[in-house]
């Protein structure tokens, strides 16, 4: 199979399995230094991938406390999100050993919908600079979701709660509860 780059011609090979060596190389350096440039201003910091951002980040500002997200990468391809994931987590253990909350350094967790996003959650630093960026804001899950955004060296995400953490664990509560 030949990498997903349009213009590369180069045959794709481990751990990706969708990108040359060159590219997988670049991708996985410029999403550790997107990774580390949230990290310097964090107060703690979680790596992980989902099919739907805005409940994650509900989530995770209910049970963790951190109130911003970015998205760094989306892909339908499993070994892909793996790798990244795995890569990411390594890089919050190497840089912020402290700061950094996944338990395991493996990607862990199963694979959901066909599409699925490598992301950071983090709580800032109380004197931290704030990230030069636009937010959208995630008050509910009734808006509509942010839609993949395929490709090599997207844009990032950043959304952030705009709610009360009460209300982010209620809204979590009644969308996903299980019955009985």
């Amino acid at each position: 199979m030949s990498c997903w780059v349009q213009t590369c011609g180069r045959a794709s090979s481990p751990p990706s399995q969708v990108y040359c060596d060159v590219h997988w190389k670049h991708l996985d350096t410029h999403l550790g230094e997107l990774t580390a440039w949230i990290g310097r201003g964090a107060a703690s910091l979680y790596v992980g991938r989902t099919n739907y951002p805005e409940r994650r980040l509900l989530t995770h500002f209910a049970d963790k406390d951190h109130d911003r997200f970015a998205i760094l990468h989306w892909t339908a391809h499993r070994y892909e999100i793996e790798a990244i994931e795995k890569s990411l987590i390594e890089v919050v253990k190497t840089k912020f050993s402290k700061k950094g909350k996944n338990k395991s350094s493996d990607s862990e967790g199963k694979r959901s919908g066909p599409w699925n996003a490598v992301y950071v959650s983090w709580r800032e630093m109380a004197k931290s600079p704030p990230i030069p960026t636009l937010w959208r804001e995630v008050r509910n899950l009734d808006e509509p979701p942010v839609c993949p955004t395929p490709g090599f060296l997207a844009l990032p995400v950043f959304l952030r709660a705009a709610c009360e953490r009460g209300d982010a664990k209620r809204l979590i509560n009644e969308r996903y509860a299980q019955p009985g």
